[in-house]
């Protein structure tokens, strides 16, 4: 299943609305970098530091068996929405540093990471980082169709790891079942990062809870 979600400030109203496939993970992942100072928005980080943790209530909205279908309500949830902190339209791309109104951009900088700044200081960076700049709204919709089903080696990077993964019993050396990515391995009770260390056979990841982890040639 896949959710769009809101994260609701109950002081001011303000709406914090996002797309995931595996809820509690995400608010994890929010709270984790909200605490940390780490968020990657500035104005939903500043709320909360302001407001604090009791402030915020996390809501589902609404649920989807594919993804593209979560993909659009999200860009469709965000432009409706008013008072948001949002600053980019959703979906997988979109406008999200190259458009971003001057002062938007100077608090993007100073809150990005060391290697963000030395990026975005190269000349044509900040422009390149809009995928969607000049295309039209039927262009557009075309592009979110092509990356939302995109595989590894195709259109997205974020789909790098996205290819099956074989489980292989360590003692038999049988193949115990096939998954379709390490997502769906570490929404199963299996750590993704060893998992994924074992597929890349990095140095000290042989096996994982007993079991060899390969991918699928």
């Amino acid at each position: 299943m896949f959710y769009i979600y809101e994260i609701r400030n109950k002081i001011t109203d303000f709406i914090y609305i996002g797309f995931t496939n595996n809820i509690n993970w995400r608010w994890k992942l929010h709270r984790r970098q909200l605490i940390q100072q780490k968020h990657h928005n500035i104005h939903l980080q500043r709320a909360w530091n302001k407001y604090e943790a009791q402030a915020f209530e996390w809501t589902v909205l609404k649920e989807y068996v594919d993804k593209q279908s979560a993909l659009l309500e999200e860009i469709k949830l965000i432009a409706q929405e008013k008072s948001t902190y949002n600053t980019t339209q959703g979906g997988f791309g979109g406008n999200i540093v190259g458009n971003l109104p001057e002062q938007q951009y100077k608090e993007f900088l100073h809150n990005c990471s060391e290697g963000q700044k030395r990026r975005y200081k190269r000349p044509g960076e900040r422009e390149k980082a809009n995928s969607f700049a000049n295309l039209t709204e039927e262009e557009r919709q075309a592009r979110l169709q092509v990356w939302s089903s995109a595989k590894i080696g195709s259109k997205n990077s974020r789909y790098k790891y996205d290819k099956p993964v074989l489980q292989i019993g360590k003692k038999t050396g049988e193949v115990v079942r096939e998954w379709l990515d390490v997502s769906e391995v570490g929404r199963s009770g299996y750590e993704r990062r060893y998992v994924l260390a074992c597929c890349k056979e990095k140095k000290g990841y042989s096996s994982h809870k007993g079991y060899i982890w390969k991918w699928k040639e």
